[in-house]
Parts: structure tokens; sequence; C-alpha cells
């Protein structure tokens, strides 16, 4: 843990041994080691730590934390084969999906991403014995499927470190393909399977330097960006055979 990290966990610490113990929402509190991560275009993916602290009751038997990556509106496509041909048969927009999706629990709590990404809101009262889906539809299960093959979505809770039921932390990886937005990390308080408090905080990925310039033109000039893309591949063309030709 950086020096930073600990600073912070520090004062999530004095946070809440100060916050009243009548006000419930301050029952549990987490952060990062960082807010932000910048996207540039050498961005090999980064790893984050999360931590936090909490102040259990007699009731409390674990905590649930989740990483939720902004809405996207996905394409899923099903292939066939025609004619002896690989072709997309069918398609199928899904609305306001995870873009990235994780789940960490502490010891005894089972529950997969897929029975939090496509419920309604985790919120206190909520009882995680009713959100367990037994079966997802087939074209949520093959955006499942395409998230997880490329490291968007982890389907199994992964371990939550939980010393002495006060002080939570885990390690966050994101990968290269990661999409840029506001990323919400949510932990909540249980008590058997009900949910009893909920404390929230967020990442912000950006892009950032050539990769922001690029996108940017791409998004505004298209027909600019066209233009520079087929000139670059033309001279890289012209550069090559020149090298080969000596």
């Amino acid at each position: 843990m950086t020096m930073i990290a600990r600073l912070r966990l520090l004062l999530v610490i004095v946070a809440l041994g100060f916050a009243a113990p009548a006000a419930q929402a301050s029952n549990v509190v987490v952060d990062l080691d960082r807010n932000d991560v910048d996207v540039t275009i050498t961005f090999g993916g980064t790893r984050l730590l999360l931590f936090g602290a909490v102040r259990p009751t007699d009731e409390t038997t674990g905590l649930l934390m989740t990483i939720e990556g902004p809405p996207v509106n996905a394409m899923v496509r099903r292939k066939g084969r025609l004619l002896g041909l690989w072709f997309n048969l069918e398609s199928q927009v899904l609305e306001d999906v995870s873009s990235y999706f994780q789940v960490f629990t502490t010891a005894g709590i089972d529950i997969a991403a897929s029975s939090i990404m496509f419920q309604p809101e985790l919120e206190p009262g909520v009882r995680l014995s009713e959100r367990r889906l037994k079966e997802l539809g087939p074209w949520q299960q093959a955006y499942l499927d395409t998230a997880e093959a490329k490291d968007l979505i982890v389907q199994d809770a992964q371990p939550l470190d939980w010393k002495a039921k006060t002080l939570f932390r885990a390690g966050l990886s994101l990968p290269s393909n990661v999409a840029p937005g506001r990323y919400r990390v949510r932990v909540h308080e249980l008590t058997s399977d009900r949910i009893i408090v909920s404390s929230t905080t967020y990442l912000e990925i950006r892009r950032a330097g050539l990769n922001a310039n690029l996108f940017a033109l791409a998004s505004q000039s298209p027909a600019y960006y066209g233009l520079i893309c087929v000139l670059l591949a033309i001279i890289s063309g012209f550069a090559a055979a020149r090298l080969l030709r000596r």
C-alpha cells in the first residue's frame, strides 16, 4: 500500500470514528487509492486498491462490494452457418447494460455478477436471496460471455479482505480495453442476506494525451479523421516500399 493510500485509509478511519452513531449512512466508508485514471495511447491496464472501514453492529454478518462501469447500449449478434459460411443471422441491442462489472464479498456470501447486473438496484432492505437468477436470457448470457472473455466482467464473486470486522480492502484490475467514464463503487453491509447500509464512491476514467485528441477528432470530424487515416496509410505504404527496394 502506498503512502497516499495509507493516509487516505487513516482519514477514512477518522471519519468513521467521528461519525454520529445514529447516522446509519456513516456506518460504512469506502475509498480508492486514486479516484481518477488517465487512458493514454499506451495504456495497458492498471491496478487499484479499494479500501474502507465499517462500524459493525451485533447483526452485521458480511460485506458485499460492487464496481460498475458506465452503462452502454451493447449490440449482441448470433452467428450461424449458411451455405458453409458463417453469417450474423440475428442481432439485438441490450440497453443500459454495465460496460464493466465486478463483485467482491466476504466469506459466506455467494452471489454472481449477473444476479446484480440484470436486476433492480441493490438498496438497504433488499435480500440477496431474492436476487439470485436461476437462468439468464440468451442475449444477456451472450453479452455476459463476450464481456467476460474481454476481462470486462468477472462473473464469480472475488474475496474481500475484512480485518477484525472493521477494515476491508480489495485489489481491482482494470484491463487495457476498459471504457472511459464514471465508475461507481458501492459497499453494502449485510445482516444474514439482507442489506442494512450502503456507501458509494466514484472512479473517473478518462482519455488523455494523443488518445483523447484522436477520439475527439474521430467524434467531431469523422471525415477529416478518415482522410488523415488514408493519407497515413498511403505514406506508410510508400515508405515500406522504398525500404524494401534497398
